[in-house]
């Protein structure tokens, strides 16, 4: 599956992490030596270093969020502006005289337009047989969003045929082939199989978590768990509380992510205590990892830390509570490119 369109949203975030930290780390250098103790020095830049790790995590937790920014922008390409073809525009407004210095946006336009006139298309075709071969031939497609977009319709109208697809693509992927856009649209679309109903799919879910990576390991868990069967997410977890309790905190912190990426209530009640945690960072990656589990029942466990002692943590509390509350509304506000004022810790 060809995965070329849309690369270029990480190495922008990782762009924008590196100005950052290079931003940061000068203006320590070329701060004024002052009076200050050694131990002030140090508290100063251990408080600088968690500033920077807190921006690290909302990166970090901006690009979890994008499978959900993509099923809202393949949702609501219906009401998106149908882009006029060039021959159905007046010639008033192909001979203007800005025409010629706005062309080059009107084609970043047009490419635009062109992925959501297929996605409509796809969407508006009644036939199921042609709706069917047009998904099929989009599946070919260069752009993620036109992939996915064909991917939940094959899902919706042939079930066992978008398994085999997977089954194949992560046979190729376990092969070599393949790249880390490709790995996400398929635990993407694992994810999407536990919304088919009437379908009994379960062999090939608990084949996908023997055969895939960490994101479709837990793709298959979670779409298992929405069919009623917890088993897998319940070993998923298991697995991952050794290290929440370890003595490292890299383990600590990996394996508090790793809750959060299972987006299941079922980690909460590991993940609420931490909410107390003497350490700055694991309070804000625990915020982090409820918001993502969507279990608003956590809401009043996280009210307390909007009074927490460190800035940058009760902005994310105010974050995690309002996405609990509003998960619709959250998703609409972030939608497209992510607001990179929220990634700022407290100062």
């Amino acid at each position: 599956m060809s995965t070329h369109g849309g690369n270029a949203v990480i190495p922008a975030l990782l762009g924008i992490l590196v100005v950052a930290i290079v931003g940061s780390t000068a203006a320590l250098m070329l701060r004024p030596q002052s009076s200050s103790t050694p131990a002030a020095d140090h508290e100063t830049l251990v408080s600088e270093i968690r500033r920077l790790r807190a921006e690290v995590d909302g990166l970090r937790a901006r690009v979890d969020e994008m499978p959900r920014l993509e099923d809202l922008w393949i949702d609501r390409t219906a009401d998106s502006i149908d882009p006029a073809p060039e021959e159905a525009r007046g010639p008033e407004s192909r001979e203007s005289p800005g025409a010629n210095a706005a062309e080059a946006g009107e084609r970043g336009r047009g490419r635009r337009g062109g992925e959501l006139a297929q996605v409509r298309e796809l969407t508006e075709t009644e036939n199921v047989e042609e709706r069917l071969a047009l998904a099929r031939k989009m599946l070919e497609d260069e752009n993620p969003m036109v992939q996915l977009a064909a991917l939940r319709t094959l899902i919706q109208l042939a079930p066992t045929e978008a398994a085999a697809f997977i089954d194949r693509q992560i046979k190729e992927l376990n092969d070599g082939d393949g790249d880390r856009r490709a790995q996400f649209l398929i635990a993407r679309a694992v994810g999407m199989l536990g919304e088919v109903e009437g379908v009994n799919l379960s062999t090939e879910l608990y084949r996908f978590y023997d055969q895939g990576d960490e994101q479709v390991r837990a793709a298959a868990a979670r779409a298992l768990e929405r069919q009623g069967d917890v088993s897998l997410m319940q070993r998923e977890i298991s697995a991952i509380l050794p290290d929440l309790n370890s003595s490292d905190d890299a383990s600590r912190v990996r394996a508090i992510d790793r809750l959060g990426s299972t987006g299941s209530n079922l980690a909460s009640s590991y993940l609420v205590p931490l909410l107390t945690d003497a350490d700055s960072e694991v309070r804000l990656r625990t915020l982090d990892a409820l918001r993502r589990t969507g279990d608003a029942s956590t809401i009043d466990k996280i009210e307390p830390l909007l009074n927490d002692p460190v800035a940058y943590v009760r902005e994310r509390a105010a974050r995690a509570m309002e996405s609990l509350r509003n998960p619709d509304r959250d998703r609409g506000r972030d939608r497209g490119f992510p607001d990179f004022g929220d990634f700022r810790g407290g100062r």
